[in-house]
């Protein structure tokens, strides 16, 4: 090797070493940037949910080991102090909650007030449990949540964050909310987007690319699930089941009609169609059981008991 050679050589392993500096400045900008965005997590969740789903082919000659190590990957997170889900950075919610640090706050917002100590709240498709382990949190030891899930994987996932979350005042129902007893068929969502499985195909393709899968689960009305797990009150009803909206407000008229909860129900027109109803039948029956629309986010309404004082 010429002199000339040995220079460039030398010059190009400076370069290198330089890049490598600035690189690994940026990343732990960006890391301490993000980890200042949602103080309760640690840098390492971020780096699992930021850098592998964009990563290139650096990271991935890394992933192996750092799944091995623990560091990459889904699984359970410390969101907010005594709050944990298990959260999957390459799942549209998992990833949104690791970066905001939490998931529908505005929803959150106008449910939270209404949530007293030893309070009530059921969680109507309660997937991994973003509000079912907020709202365990807010009533207490005292309060009750009841969490229904029928996505039998999602409902696993939902007792890991129940566990790690250490509360002993959430009951999981393994089961779909529905205005008559049965058994369906629940189509499963794509993995990039679990949160949209649905009892209609056409909703669970809107999740992404789809391989259509599916597996029939028990569908039970509220007026016979809750009785059964006797409850002493029941002050927030949280309704989001991908279209299944209006006959599990069907199915839960008695419940309604004896405790008066607040009700926060999605409503998105789309979906309520795929399953031959719409936010207008949704609305007219809330009304029809006396309450009075009190709020709505972009996909989601408040509605309060018109004969009962707001909570």
């Amino acid at each position: 090797m010429n002199h000339r050679d040995s220079s460039l050589g030398s010059l190009n392993r400076r370069r290198g070493l330089r890049i490598t500096i600035i690189a690994a400045i940026v990343a732990a900008g960006l890391m301490l940037w993000l980890g200042l965005r949602n103080p309760a997590a640690r840098a390492h969740d971020f780096f699992r949910a930021t850098f592998f789903p964009i990563g290139g082919p650096a990271l991935s000659l890394l992933e192996t080991p750092l799944k091995r190590l623990g560091v990459i990957g889904a699984g359970v997170y410390e969101i907010q102090p005594g709050v944990s889900l298990f959260l999957d950075p390459n799942d549209f919610i998992g990833n949104f909650v690791l970066h905001a640090g939490d998931w529908e706050r505005l929803e959150w917002d106008l449910i939270a007030p209404r949530l007293p100590a030893a309070g009530v709240f059921v969680d109507v498709g309660a997937h991994v449990g973003t509000y079912s382990l907020k709202a365990a949190k807010a009533v207490g030891e005292q309060g009750r949540v009841i969490a229904i899930e029928p996505n039998p994987v999602t409902a696993a996932h939902l007792r890991q964050g129940i566990a790690a979350s250490g509360r002993n005042n959430v009951t999981v129902v393994e089961a779909a909310a529905g205005d008559r007893r049965s058994r369906l068929k629940l189509f499963a969502a794509a993995d990039a987007n679990t949160g949209m499985a649905s009892f209609a195909t056409g909703n669970a393709r809107r999740s992404g690319t789809y391989q259509e899968r599916s597996v029939e689960v028990d569908v039970i009305p509220l007026d016979q699930m809750l009785p059964a797990l006797t409850l002493p009150r029941l002050d927030v009803l949280k309704v989001d089941a991908e279209g299944a909206e209006t006959m599990i407000l069907r199915g839960a008229a008695s419940s309604i009609a004896r405790f008066h909860p607040v009700i926060v129900v999605e409503t998105i027109d789309a979906q309520l169609r795929e399953l031959h109803s719409s936010v207008q039948e949704l609305e007219d029956l809330l009304r029809s059981y006396g309450y009075t629309k009190a709020s709505a986010t972009t996909d989601n309404a408040l509605w309060i008991p018109a004969a009962v004082p707001t909570r």
